[in-house]
This record gives structure tokens, C-alpha cells and sequence, in this order.
């Protein structure tokens, strides 16, 4: 009808608060976006399956796929990490690597025994775009001070704190 101006959809997602930096996620306690706490950097993790353990998006690394720049076959780092993230970003999704060598490494496996390796963790920035998710994933934006709601583990709380300090320095 004439005279009623209809909000387009992105508008709805603008900040709304006094202070220019709340969202309605921010009021709703929806951590399922990055439009939330506009002025603290935000880590994505995601939980594969209902009921399991949350973590970063990650992908084995597998020697023979490329040059990794040394000459002996191998994918860079930074290749595997974008391959990683790829299957979450939906199709205009857009991210920027910071640098191509990793934010921080992280020893996995117990005592040296079977299974150790490390984990490379790579800061990325989402420029565009959301989350693509299957039917049985959930992905949640967090802060700082939310770590602990999702690692309760001194150990996996230790693997966050390692990626944080990085987003809060690169912004």
C-alpha cells in the first residue's frame, strides 16, 4: 500500500542500540552469528553433531597434493586451512587470510605416544557472506569470555586463548 515503507532485510541486522554496537543478537543471546558484539573480535566454532564437542573448522593435512613451496610436493599450509573452511562458507561467502603462515601450533596426542601431531591454527576474517552448515552441524560466533562455555577443559580452553589474542591484534 502507499505510504508504507517496507525495512529491506539487512536493515533488520543493523546495529540498534544507543552505543551504535548492539544487535538484536546481542539482545536475543544469538551466537549463531557474527552480527553480535560488534566491538570484540568473534572466533567461529562448530559442533559436528548434536551433543559433541565444539571446535574449529579442520582438516587433515595430507602430504603429495602440491608445492608447498619447499619442493617436495606438498600443499601449503594455508591451502589446507582454506579447504578446511570452504565446506562452512556459503556460496558468496568471503574470507581473507592473515598472512600465509600460521597464527600458532599446537602439540596434540599425549606424552609423545601414538597419534601426536600438531594442530595449525590460521586466523581468517569474514568479509561477506554467512555460515553454510549441514542438517546436523551448529556453528556459534564467540568471545573471549564466552571460552569457557565451550571448552571446559584447561587444555581445549589453552587452544582458544591461542587464537584470540591473534583476531584481537590483527583487527
Amino acid at each position: 500500500p502507499e505510504g508504507l515503507r517496507q525495512t529491506p532485510p539487512e536493515a533488520a541486522r543493523l546495529p540498534e542500540g544507543e552505543d551504535g554496537r548492539t544487535t538484536r543478537a546481542d539482545r536475543s543471546g544469538d551466537r549463531g552469528t557474527p552480527l553480535r558484539r560488534l566491538d570484540e573480535p568473534l572466533c567461529l566454532v562448530v559442533r559436528r553433531e548434536p551433543g559433541g564437542r565444539w571446535g574449529f573448522p579442520a582438516l587433515e593435512y595430507a602430504d603429495g597434493g602440491g608445492d608447498g613451496g619447499g619442493g617436495g610436493g606438498e600443499p601449503p599450509l594455508r591451502a589446507t586451512a582454506e579447504r578446511a573452511l570452504e565446506p562452512f562458507l556459503e556460496e558468496d561467502g568471503r574470507v581473507q587470510f592473515v598472512g600465509n603462515a600460521p597464527a600458532g601450533a599446537l602439540r596434540t596426542g599425549k606424552d609423545g605416544g601414538a597419534g601426536e601431531g600438531q594442530t595449525f591454527l590460521f586466523m581468517a576474517k569474514l568479509l561477506g557472506g554467512g555460515v553454510r552448515l549441514g542438517a546436523e552441524a551448529e556453528a556459534h560466533w564467540i568471545s573471549r569470555d564466552e571460552v569457557g562455555d565451550y571448552f571446559p577443559e584447561p587444555a581445549d580452553r589453552d587452544l582458544v586463548e591461542a587464537v584470540l589474542p591473534c583476531a584481537a591484534d590483527s583487527l
